[in-house]
């Protein structure tokens, strides 16, 4: 038996509903490693290996409507100063300077880091949230799927909630921890867990729309809402690895996040990505 990292509540350390090597906690939905990463493994493979590894799926421009989408969900909030939490190579901050944002970034990844402040001029600090300023005070606080992969997530959150100020909004997009492991099990059924892992994703935690309210609303936000994200489009990777399967996977994706919004049950979450938005 294990300790829920959130709730502490006795947790088993197999599930039905999770992948092996990770378990979900009943309580209060949160699913983690059994075995959690060591802290510093994970740091030091940010801050030194990221860029080489997944910094061309910044470029290739595959994220735009995703950005076009939350700057047009934060227009909320009155324009003001902007935090992006893992803004990575800043392309997010771009974005949102072009409406007006007067924006910062963190990120963990040194050539990130450097690539955002050389080719954007942008005001990128390297290192993590909790080493920021403590007397700096924004408008809106985003995280575009980082907070999964964040060691003490919830940490991460009490450390935004301080740095925005009153009536500040956050914004977190996530994956959606039951649709992708509904989709594991499915696709693991069905073939096998090799072929399930090519769909489905799980990082260090994996936040279902229950706990993601749950651990905002217990961090001091109010008027939590959660909706079903639109997809981004398919990567160059992806397209190359798949093919035609990724290609109509994710237009059926679009498709329906894109009815369900004009249909008004968007906040219905069976979409593969979710997006909380919250006031403090």
């Amino acid at each position: 038996m294990k300790s829920c990292p959130y709730c502490h509540s006795t947790v088993s350390n197999h599930s039905f509903i999770a992948p092996p090597g990770r378990t979900i906690c009943r309580y209060c939905d949160l699913i983690f490693r059994t075995v959690p990463i060591d802290k510093k493994e994970v740091m030091s493979r940010y801050k030194n290996h990221y860029f080489d590894r997944y910094a061309m799926d910044q470029f290739d421009g595959r994220r735009q409507n995703i950005f076009s989408h939350v700057l047009g969900q934060l227009s909320i909030k009155k324009i003001g100063k902007l935090l992006d939490v893992g803004t990575g190579c800043g392309f997010f901050l771009v974005e949102a300077r072009k409406r007006g944002w007067q924006v910062k970034g963190i990120d963990l990844s040194r050539e990130s880091v450097q690539f955002g402040r050389c080719r954007h001029h942008l005001d990128i600090h390297e290192g993590t949230l909790h080493d920021y300023d403590d007397d700096d005070r924004f408008d809106a606080v985003t995280y575009l799927n980082v907070l999964e992969h964040i060691s003490e997530p919830w940490e991460n959150i009490k450390k935004a909630a301080l740095l925005l100020k009153n009536d500040g909004v956050l914004y977190v997009r996530f994956p959606n921890a039951r649709y992708h492991a509904l989709l594991y099990k499915l696709l693991a059924g069905w073939k096998s867990a090799e072929f399930a892992a090519r769909f489905t994703i799980f990082h260090e935690f994996s936040f279902s729309q229950r706990f993601m309210k749950r651990m905002l609303v217990e961090n001091g936000f109010k008027h939590v809402r959660i909706y079903n994200s639109p997809v981004s489009d398919i990567s160059k990777d992806a397209d190359r690895k798949y093919g035609l399967l990724s290609k109509v996977g994710t237009k059926a994706l679009f498709l329906l996040t894109a009815v369900m919004r004009n249909c008004g049950v968007h906040n219905l979450p069976i979409g593969p990505s979710l997006e909380a938005i919250a006031v403090k």
